[in-house]
């Protein structure tokens, strides 16, 4: 997922100061491993876009998800709570009760505009999109192709029938562009 808050005076006129909020921006690589990534070491050359980013970022050495899987991991990244204290842990209860405040409804507070893009459905079933201006679904329209089944069915990469990170970026610079024009 891709998760964007653009501060309050963006785009500014090149004539006014700075705003000391920056722009945010939150990428979640779900299901990666640290060690594939060449900010983290890896010499195989398998992510050259994600070290570009990293080069201009803050790495972190010690990062570890809350939960072990999707929902309740993301939830916790969104509120800052421990899985046990926001509930949505399991199977039978994914979902992130409206009572808690989510990242985006914090930085909305600060006047900022959100965005959230993701190809995880999980994130929209299990409310994780709240608090957002924008969310959108990528890759949704390859879910049901029926050609995108059969072929993971007999083992070639969905890349064949899913151009969700194309979609993504895309998705991403359309509302980057809006947000920064007149409307």
């Amino acid at each position: 997922i891709l998760v964007g808050a653009l501060r309050p005076d963006y785009p500014r006129p090149a004539s006014e100061p700075a705003s000391s909020s920056p722009n945010v921006v939150v990428i979640v690589l779900d299901t990666l491993r640290a060690d594939h990534l060449g900010a983290y070491g890896d010499t195989r050359g398998l992510s050259p876009g994600f070290d570009a980013i990293a080069r201009q970022g803050t790495i972190f050495e010690d990062a570890y998800a809350n939960a072990p899987w999707t929902v309740p991991s993301h939830a916790s990244l969104f509120t800052g709570l421990p899985a046990r204290a926001h509930g949505a842990t399991t199977l039978h209860h994914r979902w992130l009760d409206d009572r808690f405040t989510t990242l985006a409804e914090t930085l909305k507070q600060q006047g900022y505009a959100t965005a959230m893009f993701s190809a995880n459905r999980y994130l929209r079933e299990a409310n994780l999109q709240q608090g957002f201006d924008r969310y959108r679904p990528i890759g949704e329209r390859f879910e049901t192709l029926w050609i995108r089944h059969a072929l993971e069915a007999i083992g070639w990469p969905a890349k064949w029938a899913d151009h969700g990170a194309a979609d993504g970026v895309e998705a991403v610079g359309e509302w980057f562009d809006r947000s920064g024009s007149a409307e």
